[in-house]
């Protein structure tokens, strides 16, 4: 039978107050009660409302062979035949999820295969957005001997979904200008091909007290107003830059090869972007996507023109290229099949930096005839009091390869990506007709061979070698494709400021030489430290035996030092340690971490857990394990030694823990883990540091600095996304706003299957920033964006410093009141070239007061 109560008592009821994103305070809505019982003793049918492959229904539906109420449950008994994820529900009439409401039920898992799961879940829509979200309140990956109770909080679920999946697929928008609904409750299931699944849901309740549905969303509408604000001012401005292009383009001539298509693909552009303004305009919001599809469109219609005139003058001088100068740090992907690059024609490279800093610039070479053997060499940058050395130019080939979707849970597609960093391009090879990547693999006597790394299976890959070269090598461009180089810049420390030039040379077989001339403005100050710690997941542990593998895990010790190296390199000061306690292994991957030059301070330590014991002498016997990896880590000059929770747990899997996060803070040391909004309010001062899933939220952050906690991101997104822009703008200046202590994303190198094939697991892609090589790493382009976002709060905490002293002396007290006002107004969804522009020249201004 299943019973549906939703009463209205407001003269009892408490009262709900809406956030309003900064609005006038509103009349709060009342509460009432809401009870929803399933219990299944009447006939219902679950449907499948989401998955990403197909079934095997043996059967569905109720049946008396188990109860753990009445006489009748739910059953399932399914064979996966393809896909990952796969939900089954129920829909209800939709429930706002604010004020209190609960979903709880019983679940008898009969059979799960290993390393398939279970659980019970929900749908939550978020009006007026047309997005929506779903996950389990919990999950089970074991049969269960009997009922086992689940339950979750919803209304932290809502605010959950709504400010992940508001601020992660939206532009101009946050969570809170959203009403989120349970539209159905679910038996979610992740599984393999071929695992059959059989299991029993009963007693499923959702109750609570909640404000009335039509006033809730009436409200929503109303916060709804000021985004909607938001996007007009947006899509204005993209309406302008529409109109600067039109009048550009108007009079230009009809033109041939390369100049029609770059004419023909700014009008279609132009077209398109008018389009997608319009359905904007109509819905109210802008879905973050469309932001990096105008962008691209604007850019070639802004380019056009001033793009004919170059390629005039690249015709002159007989080469067989033309070359473009886009943003480093952009979403747009450049792909070398397409016709037009969404850039400006140029010949001249600008960049910005302090000395000590690096600092990342890309070009691109379009063959307008075959290109063989292009070679790049960087010279000297020259300045009027100093030289910086050429070897401070790194240049790399940016590869574009297959991979299994655009998120890291997206694994059906085959999208072609620019992503990896190479010396050699061979290392590489793609088949574009076939859509599949081969890694080369050289032995230890020299022999290479090609190896398949795109397919469902990677058992060939085993003893892979990857290895890439030390300096660029020569590439082929075929005619009307496109390749994108990357300049990585450090500026020595000391380096006078001024304005310094350079080059980098072309050379290509049978072609004319030509240069990229590179000009940089060094500033005439030092960044400060980053104020945030950016920690990561770092998975790695040394072998005993002393060799390394091409895997996220096993690690010798040359593999392991050039991982430390390279995240010193990108402001990643604070990798967790995944060490289990080990007299040599343990001290020897700490004098490593010291060698590469890694700061002490926390250490986090995931080689050892918190567990989760409430037995006194179990504690107690943790104690003496965790005050034995303790006192290695303080040989070493760790100050404050951080053990990890369970991950990602909710309800009973979270609270159990609190005689275990109490009894590590007992033996002194602390605890962090990686969670979800509700956590707090279960564990409180309990949890040292939160690294909390999806957009960084203020409110969290003084909840958690009210206890002497501290509070880092992850998720947003994890590791894995070829979006370098995202990266950069949410691990940087979007934490600093919220007043986050730092982030950990997950993970520096995950390998759900093999490291080098992003096909070979069902459920997720492989989350790696870098790729591991038999003596080094493979960088990524979003692996730059996130060296950016640690440069831009560094640029801030400098300019913060800058005002601070500015303040103290009479003299540059208006100027810094000034320069205080343009920081406080800083948007971290604004143009984070300019905003970093802007913050050295106001950095420049207090300075030359001194």
């Amino acid at each position: 039978m299943r019973a549906l109560v939703f009463a209205m008592l407001a003269c009892i009821a408490p009262f709900l107050t809406l956030p309003c994103s900064g609005a006038p305070a509103r009349e709060p809505l009342p509460l009432k009660p809401f009870t929803y019982v399933e219990d299944f003793e009447e006939p219902r049918q679950m449907v499948v409302w989401a998955t990403n492959g197909k079934q095997e229904i043996h059967f569905s539906g109720v049946t008396e062979e188990k109860a753990f109420s009445g006489k009748r449950s739910y059953k399932l008994d399914v064979t996966i035949r393809e896909g990952a994820y796969h939900y089954f529900g129920i829909r209800l009439p939709r429930v706002p999820c604010e004020g209190e409401l609960k979903l709880s039920g019983r679940l008898w898992v009969e059979a799960l295969p290993q390393g398939a799961r279970a659980g019970l879940g929900y749908n939550i829509i978020l009006p007026p957005s047309q997005h929506s979200g779903c996950a389990a309140v919990e999950t089970i990956d074991r049969p269960t001997p009997e009922w086992k109770a689940v339950s979750g909080d919803l209304v932290a679920a809502g605010k959950q979904t709504a400010t992940g999946v508001i601020g992660r697929h939206t532009a101009e928008m946050d969570g809170s200008e959203v009403a989120p609904f349970l539209e159905l409750w679910s038996v979610p299931i992740w599984a393999t091909a071929g695992q059959r699944i059989t299991l029993y849901v009963d007693d499923v309740r959702i109750e609570g007290r909640v404000p009335d549905a039509d006033a809730f969303a009436a409200a929503a509408q109303e916060r709804f107003t000021a985004a909607r604000e938001r996007t007009a001012r947006r899509i204005a401005g993209w309406r302008a830059r529409l109109d600067e292009a039109t009048k550009a383009l108007r009079g230009v001539p009809a033109q041939e090869g390369l100049g029609a298509r770059i004419l023909e693909s700014a009008q279609a552009g132009m077209k398109t972007a008018t389009e997608t303004l319009d359905t904007i305009e109509k819905r109210g919001y802008i879905n973050a996507r469309e932001v990096d599809q105008i962008e691209a469109s604007l850019i070639m219609a802004a380019h056009a023109a001033p793009n004919l005139r170059e390629l005039g003058r690249s015709k002159e001088q007989g080469l067989p290229y033309v070359s473009y100068v886009p943003r480093a740090m952009s979403n747009t992907r450049i792909l070398p099949q397409e016709p037009i690059v969404p850039a400006r024609m140029a010949r001249e490279i600008e960049m910005a930096a302090c000395p000590g800093e690096y600092e990342s610039a890309t070009f691109i070479l379009q063959a307008v005839a075959p290109v063989r053997s292009l070679t790049l060499e960087a010279t000297d940058i020259q300045g009027p009091r100093g030289r910086i050395p050429k070897d401070a130019v790194d240049l790399y080939v940016v590869k574009c390869w297959y991979q299994a979707g655009t998120e890291i849970g997206f694994t059906q597609q085959r999208l072609l990506a620019p992503e990896l960093l190479l010396k050699d391009d061979a290392l590489v090879r793609v088949d574009h007709e076939k859509k599949e990547n081969f890694i080369r693999s050289t032995d230890a006597a020299g022999k290479s061979m090609y190896l398949p790394c795109s397919g469902p299976t990677s058992d060939h890959l085993a003893n892979v070698r990857p290895k890439d070269a030390d300096t660029l090598q020569p590439v082929d461009i075929e005619m009307g494709t496109a390749r994108q180089f990357w300049i990585t810049l450090k500026v020595p420390e000391g380096t006078p400021a001024g304005e310094y030039e350079g080059a980098i040379r072309i050379r290509a077989q049978g072609a004319p030489a030509s240069e990229m001339r590179l000009k940089l403005r060094v500033y005439p100050f030092n960044l400060e430290p980053c104020p945030l710690q950016h920690a990561i997941y770092y998975r790695g542990v040394l072998r005993p035996d002393g060799q390394g593998s091409i895997s996220s895990e096993a690690k010798s010790e040359e593999q392991y030092e050039a991982e430390m190296r390279d995240l010193l390199a990108h402001g990643v000061l604070y990798p967790t340690i995944y060490e289990r306690y080990d007299e040599t292994l343990l001290r020897r991957a700490l004098e490593i971490r010291k060698k590469a030059g890694l700061p002490t301070g926390p250490l986090y330590v995931l080689g050892l857990g918190t567990g989760s014991a409430t037995d006194p002498k179990a504690l107690a016997a943790h104690q003496a394990k965790l005050r034995q990896y303790m006192d290695v880590a303080r040989e070493f000059g760790y100050t404050d030694v951080y053990f990890y929770g369970t991950d990602e747990a909710k309800g009973e899997r979270l609270t159990i823990q609190r005689a275990a996060w109490k009894s590590v803070q007992d033996a002194g040391a602390k605890t962090f883990v990686a969670c979800y909004l509700g956590t707090f309010e279960a564990m409180r001062g309990l949890l040292n540091l939160a690294v909390l899933a999806g957009r960084p939220n203020p409110e969290e952050a003084r909840k958690y600095h009210g206890v002497g906690s501290r509070i880092f991101c992850y998720a947003y997104p994890q590791v894995g996304n070829e979006e370098p822009e995202t990266y950069r703008r949410n691990f940087g200046l979007v934490l600093w706003k919220a007043g986050y202590d730092g982030a950990m994303d997950y993970a520096y190198q995950h390998s759900f299957g093999h490291v080098w094939n992003d096909f070979d697991h069902a459920t997720y892609r492989d989350h790696c920033f870098t790729y591991p090589t038999v003596n080094g790493v493979v960088g990524t382009i979003q692996w730059e964006g996130y060296r950016e976002a640690v440069d831009d709060v560094r640029y801030i905490a400098t300019l913060q410093k800058a005002i601070e002293r500015a303040r103290a002396r009479e003299a540059t007290a208006a100027l810094a009141a000034e320069a205080a006002r343009w920081l406080e107004g800083v948007d971290p969804q604004g143009d984070l070239d300019a905003i970093r522009q802007q913050a050295a020249e106001w950095i420049t201004r207090l300075s030359a007061q001194r």
